[in-house]
């Protein structure tokens, strides 16, 4: 035992201090203290110890009703920049709450802890990560948290997809207000964008001649290909849904269809379908058609996200991937480069259709 404290009436006070476990609880006990004090022993000069009082007391050990067992509210993790790249550096963070103290956070990927987190300011945490690999992936990221109890918690998964370049993007306005592409507008919320005109704008010419059942049956086989008429300068066309082939002479002739064909779609069933960065990527990737029933229905199709800005995206026929096309030259090119070839004598027997 030590001395707590020196008392000139009493003299010196000892204490010691033990922190029963759990396993105490209920069980009592009796603690005796002993204290000795020094005598001389005359003649001989020496010293001896004896003791002076014996005190005990009894007790019983008692839960500790007052003890923290709430464990750290967690929230979502945030990553920056929104475009995650492969070998790049990307910080992510989290807001942590306790009603005591939180004393650390792990991060997690794919559900594996990495490293500890740094707390930047009370009840944030970031920790920084770059994803060495070589191609587009999908990973989960979460942090956990535990206060000075000891309590402990995982807080929800956030999804995260790290590129292998960066995908295009369309560029906020400076306004507060979202910002639309040309042939866009805000919705009566003011908080999407939708097609000015939602009706379907292109038609078939005026008295179209209706192809024979065979001629028809490739027209269908083809709908939402682009071709290519690689004996008429490299001509592209588009087969639309109701299998009448409409001419892509240019980029404005591109974002046209965007805007003619274009079908709404949500973030969420958006995501759903995979995506490729790039031209060669969707030429090099495999098909995913009997394995996604969402991306096989809207194969060939045009799809803008009306939740966002109005982006286009082609749903490759083949693949069932998706591809950004950022604008009408974009369009053009991306749709040329994953078109089909085809003869003149095989394209004539395919009606022709024309934007308004």
């Amino acid at each position: 035992m030590s001395i707590r404290t020196k008392d000139p009436i009493c003299g010196d006070i000892y204490g010691f201090d033990y922190a029963f476990p759990d396993s105490y609880i209920d069980t009592s006990h009796t603690a005796r203290a002993t204290c000795y004090g020094e005598s001389e022993l005359n003649n001989y000069n020496f010293w001896s110890i004896i003791p002076l009082t014996n005190s005990s007391a009894s007790f019983t050990v008692k839960a500790n009703l007052g003890k923290d067992t709430e464990p750290p509210s967690i929230g979502k993790i945030e990553i920056s920049p929104g475009i995650a790249l492969i070998n790049t550096p990307i910080r992510f963070s989290v807001s942590v709450r306790d009603n005591v103290d939180v004393t650390g956070c792990a991060f997690q990927f794919d559900g594996n802890e990495l490293s500890d987190m740094t707390e930047v300011e009370s009840g944030t945490f970031y920790f920084t990560y770059a994803h060495a690999a070589n191609v587009t992936s999908s990973h989960t990221v979460a942090a956990r948290c535990f206060d000075a109890s000891g309590n402990s918690k995982t807080g929800p998964t956030t999804a995260l997809t790290v590129y292998a370049s960066a995908p295009p993007t369309v560029e906020p306005s400076q306004s507060s207000q979202v910002a639309c592409q040309s042939g866009y507008k805000l919705d009566a919320a003011g908080s999407s964008c939708v097609l000015e005109n939602q009706e379907i704008q292109a038609i078939a010419s005026a008295e179209p001649t209706v192809p024979p059942e065979e001629d028809r049956a490739l027209a269908n086989r083809l709908r939402g290909y682009v071709l290519l008429q690689v004996q008429d300068y490299g001509k592209a066309w588009y087969v639309h849904d109701d299998g009448s082939r409409f001419y892509m002479r240019d980029g404005s002739a591109a974002y046209s269809m965007m805007r003619s064909f274009g079908l709404g779609i949500t973030d969420s069933d958006l995501s759903k379908i995979p995506v490729t960065v790039n031209s060669e990527s969707m030429r090099s990737s495999a098909s995913v058609c009997s394995s996604n029933p969402l991306a096989s229905r809207l194969k060939g199709k045009i799809l803008l996200q009306t939740q966002q800005h109005g982006e286009a995206w082609y749903i490759h026929p083949d693949k069932c991937r998706r591809i950004y096309l950022k604008d009408g030259e974009a369009a053009y090119s991306v749709m040329r480069y994953l078109s089909l070839g085809i003869t003149d004598s095989d394209i004539a027997k395919i009606p022709t259709g024309e934007l308004k």
